[in-house]
């Protein structure tokens, strides 16, 4: 919740080596047994309604991501969170119609949400075995032809 990226938000901005805050070398992330512990230590302080609330903050904040994977039809904003880009990006997306989009009353925006998965994965790119084989194959080919 948010007690945890607090805790890791702190120590990325105040515990690093160097200024530089590279994970890993500058500075390492608590493990969850640390953040357990610190979450303890917040509880035996008396913050247990400050825990509660971020839980259930999380807990709704989950329920409305399940949501959207749910839905067929997203309007724009929930789009715009399905795709994770901003509200400008996909004005130029829809604008320049880079991607599928409705506009039944000729003003909002909505989106059919597999067609959004399709075009997520378009210009997909083959990994480097993918290609050596397939220029193995190539090869083999026009040896024998």
């Amino acid at each position: 919740g948010s007690l945890r990226m607090f805790a890791q938000g702190a120590i990325t901005q105040h515990a690093p080596k160097t200024l530089n805050r590279k994970e890993g070398l500058d500075f390492r992330l608590a493990t969850e047994d640390e953040l357990d512990a610190i979450e303890a230590y917040m509880i035996s302080l008396g913050r247990s309604e400050e825990l509660i609330l971020n839980k259930l903050s999380e807990i709704a904040s989950k329920l409305d991501e399940q949501n959207l994977l749910q839905k067929t039809v997203l309007n724009f904003n929930e789009a715009c969170t399905y795709l994770d880009v901003s509200q400008s990006h996909l004005y130029k997306l829809t604008s320049t119609r880079q991607i599928p989009h409705f506009c039944p009353q000729g003003k909002k925006l909505y989106f059919n949400r597999t067609e959004l998965d399709v075009w997520l994965q378009r210009n997909r790119m083959s990994t480097s075995a993918e290609i050596e084989e397939e220029v193995n194959a190539k090869l083999s080919k026009s040896r024998r032809g």
